[in-house]
């Protein structure tokens, strides 16, 4: 197996880390995909979202099963703030994105996404966001900061891209949907 990144390139980047699924459920069946991301973000704060917690723990009904997996996220992340008016700024931010990536034809992203990507927008600290699912986080809104790409057991090459919301392309996005009357 091989992991293939510029680790200074990760190291460089300051700020908060957010998972979507894929990238969840890779680290949780792959110990040596884990082991790996954990020395190559050594040091960094991982938060997730409610919501991605939701899905990641949703079809687990096994006591044991949901014990691991709930052990697994406790083990390394941090719950993100999740209030009132935290919520109503994602759900409007969601709202928002959801017209956007409708007028720019990038119609997919699940609620859980729609929520994740809002959330990101969130000022304050600088958030970052590892997905394996790249249409789901299109780039007329966020920039590429870095990929990830991990050869499995089998072969199979997974590729992961460390997002950043962009403001300016997020204004550009706005300001070409305002253009429709």
């Amino acid at each position: 197996m091989n992991f293939l990144i510029n680790g200074k390139q990760i190291r460089l980047l300051d700020g908060y880390f957010y998972c979507d699924g894929d990238f969840l459920g890779l680290l949780l069946n792959d110990e040596n995909f884990l082991l790996e991301v954990k020395e190559l973000f050594s040091g960094k704060t991982f938060l997730i979202d409610s919501l991605t917690r939701l899905e990641f723990l949703r079809d687990v009904y096994l006591p044991k099963q949901r014990k691991i997996k709930e052990e697994f996220l406790d083990s390394i992340f941090d719950e993100a703030i999740d209030h009132q008016e935290i919520y109503r700024q994602i759900k409007d931010n969601a709202l928002i994105l959801s017209r956007l990536y409708a007028h720019k034809g990038r119609n997919g992203a699940s609620t859980v996404d729609l929520m994740l990507a809002a959330r990101i927008m969130l000022g304050g600290y600088p958030s970052f966001l590892i997905t394996g699912n790249r249409k789901h986080f299109p780039s007329i809104i966020f920039d590429t900061m870095s990929v990830i790409n991990y050869e499995q057991r089998d072969g199979e090459m997974r590729i992961f891209s460390v997002l950043k919301f962009s403001k300016d392309k997020f204004q550009k996005a706005l300001d070409d949907l305002k253009q429709i009357k």
